[in-house]
């Protein structure tokens, strides 16, 4: 089966609702999944004004989440609300709606999760209806413990000490463990390692507030799998002293899996603005350079053969602007994508474009690269990114900085390759900038920040007025087998039309 056809079938198969929707809200496609939790049929739905018209009137996303996401303040915005069903039922969801991009930064559609949290509503509020009423909870035991055992999520409460006191079936089902081996056991022991400190810092955040807290973490199953669960606790309190905690824990995994592959749509659409980067600059070098060049010999061929002043100062005018354009075809050839990327290596191009972008513009530009030779190289999509991050950087502070010096610097640290570009400029502030969401720059910055998050970097941009500009951005050079099969199972979970 093609790699399309696998990407259609996930779509078509999972489990979480997926819709698609143009600027102004109207569905342009949607899963059976999104179907069943609506009550609709995808015709029904298509023929929609727009999504809203499904929404609960109270739990319209507001203005200021939309205007914040098209600004880039957010990444991506997850509220929970109503949808108001064909027969006048009403189901609880979570959305998680975030913004596609085409090759030129443009906003072109929204994305949106969709989770069916109807059950997972209906017993929060039951929990918390306990929490409040800690006698009635003991009660009406006969009830609570129905609930708590039928329950699809896991549930459960452990002591001060972390020690689990209770469990339910899910609990058993999502741990492999059976509920004999689970009670007494301390929690950090189904915590993957990494996280323990994050478990032990929600931990302190309940006892300072005496309030609820939400997190993700990775539980580690009897058998050594590694599940992304999302939990919700909060403290159990008697006679204004806490004496246990009470939670639920949610397999996130297929929401996982969808987030990952909206990241994969986005590195793949990098990926093919690239080959028509590629594509576009051979069609200049090869094509349009040789038939500019070709009518230069012309010319001078002309030139030799006429005595005509007249005529001959015609051609010579004619060949300064072939002179010209040559030059400018050249420029934007090796703009598009420079050959000495893909003959040489990252190291000869970074310096390359710096002593070119020098000599242009007459800012000074300083390449360090510390530990790494030119004969060191890196996987493809890696020199990609971090040329392109060179190259938008430097670009941007030539614009707008006004900057007299720029400084590169490139180093190997670790498992990570590690990118610092600097100037001495006018600095900006960054959190106003980056809400502004419309200018240049601001596209600029977006831009060196989904390179970045396209090879599973991190970009930081530290800047004042008057202070200058540094932006750090730390890649990966190679990914592990786990990150690897991540990758390649988002990318066979869902296509975007």
């Amino acid at each position: 089966m093609r790699s399309d056809d696998l990407l259609k079938a996930c779509f078509e198969h999972a489990d979480i609702g997926l819709s698609i929707t143009d600027l102004e809200g109207r569905l342009l496609a949607v899963n059976p999944a999104y179907c069943g939790i609506t009550d609709c049929t995808e015709t029904e739905l298509r023929l929609t004004a727009d999504f809203r018209t499904l929404t609960h009137p109270e739990d319209v996303p507001t203005a200021e989440m939309v205007r914040a996401l098209k600004a880039g303040e957010i990444p991506a915005f997850t509220l929970e609300g109503r949808y108001i069903r064909k027969d006048g039922s009403i189901v609880w969801v979570r959305n998680t709606i975030s913004l596609i991009r085409d090759d030129v930064g443009r906003f072109t559609h929204f994305v949106q999760l969709t989770e069916d949290i109807t059950e997972y509503k209906q017993l929060a509020a039951k929990l918390r209806e306990v929490q409040a009423r800690n006698e009635a909870m003991y009660q009406s035991e006969e009830r609570y413990r129905e609930l708590f055992e039928n329950s699809k999520d896991a549930l459960y409460l452990h002591d001060m000490s972390g020690r689990y006191t209770s469990v339910n079936r899910a609990a058993e089902r999502l741990s492999g463990y059976a509920r004999e081996e689970l009670i007494g056991k301390h929690f950090s022991n189904l915590v993957a390692a990494e996280y323990a400190s994050h478990v032990r810092e929600q931990l302190c955040r309940k006892l300072e507030s005496a309030g609820e807290t939400t997190y993700e973490v990775e539980m580690v199953t009897k058998s050594g799998q590694r599940i992304p669960v999302e939990v919700n606790s909060r403290l159990i309190v008697e006679n204004a002293l806490p004496i246990a905690v009470q939670g639920c824990v949610r397999d996130i995994s297929e929401r996982k899996r969808a987030q990952e592959a909206s990241r994969t749509y986005s590195r793949r659409l990098i990926e093919a603005q690239e080959a028509e980067r590629r594509r576009i600059s051979l069609e200049l070098h090869d094509q349009v350079g040789q038939i500019l060049t070709a009518v230069k010999m012309n010319l001078h061929a002309l030139q030799k053969t006429c005595a005509e002043p007249e005529i001959l100062k015609s051609i010579q005018e004619n060949l300064s602007v072939l002179d010209e354009a040559v030059d400018q075809v050249r420029d934007l050839s090796v703009d598009l994508r420079p050959a000495l990327l893909d003959d040489f290596g990252l190291v000869v191009a970074v310096r390359w474009y710096l002593e070119r972008q020098a000599k242009t513009t007459g800012v000074a530009a300083e390449f360090i690269s510390l530990s790494l030779d030119e004969e060191d190289r890196f996987p493809a999509e890696l020199e990609t990114a971090c040329f392109r991050i060179v190259q938008e950087g430097v670009t941007n502070i030539i614009r707008h900085a006004r900057a007299k010096r720029i400084s590169v610097r490139l180093e190997r640290t670790g498992a990570d390759l590690m990118l610092v570009i600097a100037d001495d400029g006018s600095g900006f502030n960054v959190k106003t900038t980056l809400a502004d969401g419309q200018g240049v720059a601001t596209l600029g910055l977006r831009g060196m920040e989904e390179r970045a998050q396209a090879v599973g970097g991190t970009l930081l941009i530290d800047s004042a007025p008057g202070l200058g500009t540094q932006v750090c951005a730390t890649l990966p050079v190679a990914l592990d087998k786990p990150a690897i099969r991540k990758m390649r199972a988002a990318a066979d979970l869902v296509r975007v039309y």
